[in-house]
């Protein structure tokens, strides 16, 4: 999905922020390799989803046997086994191997009479090897829609990226995904939620127009360019105009104002940990509250909970 692979770009991003582990660093990089490769598509968007199965088998594109790497990867097999915790019988279902990795690489190097320069280099020759072998397989399907907010989840994952390492190229496919979205998903200043085949549905729910302004204000932040912070504070207007309920200070999910449900749903705060997705009702309301702090712009309501 590429709602978790965004958190987990951030989070990556973060920790090698406080730790300077190259290992985070690496999983960074590989991640926006990844999404460039895999989920991009033309226009700059990023595509909503990978199935976990092919040919009907969960994990079959992704997974692999003891005696397959005993033939692609003969001669590097011994650390390779003990780096990613690989058995002949398999570490998971029907006898196959999912690559995780169990055992840091300067202990896998000394048991194997290396340098940890030495595995790092050899790994990344054999990783290349694998996913050349991979990627004759036939792959697994893709949900190709493009999602507003699950966009706005991996451009602030890849801006945090940019914030950790300097990474140029993930700063400019930031940039150029929320072109797309500014371009192709907000119609006469409303945003939508999906995209495909050329065409904008479904108007946008609170979690959308948040996940946005995040993207928003840390894109000025990287940049220093004002029309950023203009558009988190014009999409900031709509949800205090078309989402917020005065009577109890809560954010409506959906617009009540752009189609009619059966109910208009509100998200509870206590509830956000059963959700793989931040609550966007309290990430909203601590944008009024920083948007406010720095004096630029004042918004009259009460917090939930007053």
């Amino acid at each position: 999905m590429l709602y978790d692979n965004g958190q987990l770009l951030e989070l990556y991003s973060k920790a090698y922020q406080v730790s300077k582990e190259d290992f985070f660093l690496e999983k960074v990089n590989e991640t926006i390799q990844w999404l460039s490769e895999e989920m991009l598509q033309e226009e700059g968007a990023f595509q909503a989803a990978q199935d976990a199965d092919s040919e009907g088998v969960e994990g079959k594109f992704y997974t692999w046997s003891y005696q397959e790497l005993e033939q692609v990867i003969p001669e590097h097999l011994a650390w390779f086994a003990e780096l990613y915790n690989l058995k002949s019988s398999g570490n998971w279902e029907e006898g196959v191997n999912i690559l995780f990795q169990t055992s840091t690489y300067a202990t896998v190097a000394a048991n194997h009479g290396m340098t940890e320069k030495e595995l790092i280099s050899k790994l990344a020759a054999v990783k290349s090897q694998l996913l050349s072998v991979r990627n004759r397989r036939i792959h697994p399907g893709k949900d190709d829609k493009i999602l507003s907010g699950w966009n706005g989840l991996m451009s602030t994952g890849l801006i945090q990226a940019y914030f950790a390492s300097g990474n140029k190229e993930a700063l400019r496919l930031a940039i150029r995904n929320r072109e797309f979205i500014t371009k192709k998903m907000t119609i006469e200043g409303k945003l939508f939620r999906s995209y495909k085949n050329g065409q904008a549905y479904t108007p946008a729910f609170l979690e959308d127009y948040a996940a946005l302004i995040r993207t928003d204000l840390m894109l000025f932040e990287a940049t220093g360019a004002a029309s950023y912070l203009d558009a988190a504070v014009s999409l900031t207007n709509i949800c205090l105009n078309e989402f917020f309920d005065e009577s109890d200070g809560f954010f409506y999910f959906n617009n009540p104002s752009s189609e009619k449900l059966i109910a208009n749903k509100k998200s509870c705060l206590t509830m956000s940990f059963l959700l793989p997705i931040p609550s966007w009702q309290e990430i909203y309301t601590g944008f009024l509250c920083l948007l406010t702090m720095k004096n630029i712009r004042k918004w009259p309501i009460k917090c939930w909970g007053e």
